[in-house]
């Protein structure tokens, strides 16, 4: 879904105006890497920033928990060593129907919106 509302997207992050590419992400771990992640959407911006987008659709307010942290912690710091990018990184949350902002959403998740902030 993400991937079809590029466009969508970009306006709510403010972003409208600049040229950017965006795409998917998969590792698996190697000997580079220790974990196997995907990256839903990244959408890198010609203004020397990259959003790292998570997209999660639940029947509920998703919950980031620490483990859920750590794991977003972790795949941020290893795409940026693995594409040694001098960029600004955000990790980017899209729920269908908002987040918990607990310590572990305050820690991780650098901007967030539903997708009913895409629709208007």
């Amino acid at each position: 879904m993400c991937q079809r509302h590029i466009k969508e997207i970009k306006n709510v992050l403010g972003i409208s105006g600049v040229y950017t590419e965006h795409y998917s992400f998969n590792n698996k771990a190697d000997e580079n890497s220790q974990s196997n992640y995907q990256i839903d959407l990244i959408i890198d911006r010609k203004d020397e920033c990259i959003n790292l987008c998570e997209c999660k659709f639940y029947n509920g307010e998703f919950t980031v928990t620490k483990d859920y942290a750590k794991k977003l912690r972790n795949r941020k710091q290893e795409f940026i060593e693995r594409t040694k990018t001098n960029k600004t990184v955000f990790n980017t949350l899209i729920t269908n129907y908002g987040a918990k902002e607990n310590e572990h959403f305050l820690d991780v998740i650098d901007i967030d919106f539903t997708v009913s902030d895409l629709m208007t």
